[in-house]
């Protein structure tokens, strides 16, 4: 996609009327990030994670009387590495993590 830059968040949401249809149907996911990266792959395939070293994390982490996705998001939220890659439908959110410059 090619970049596209705004000045104001009402810039940024004037710029996203193009994509309503889109929105309406809540086929429209957003993710902010501060830098732009080639592709979007999750933290546990940025690194040279094997899968039995995907699976012993995602073990070690686990959370009994969780669901195997209740146990990603938690571990995901909690920093470790795993297979989700964040994304919301709120652009508004989105923009925050764009330019929060905080670190964990």
């Amino acid at each position: 996609m090619k970049d596209h830059q705004v000045n104001s968040i009402k810039d940024y949401l004037k710029y996203l009327d193009r994509f309503e249809q889109y929105s309406k149907r809540k086929k429209l996911f957003f993710r902010g990030q501060l830098t732009k990266y080639l592709n979007m792959n999750p933290t546990i395939d940025r690194g040279n994670n094997t899968l039995l070293e995907e699976n012993n994390i995602f073990n070690r982490y686990k959370v009994d009387r969780k669901s195997d996705f209740q146990n990603l998001a938690y571990q995901q939220h909690h920093g470790n590495p795993t297979r989700i890659l964040d994304m919301t439908t709120d652009p508004l959110v989105a923009l925050f993590f764009a330019v929060n410059n905080s670190e964990r």
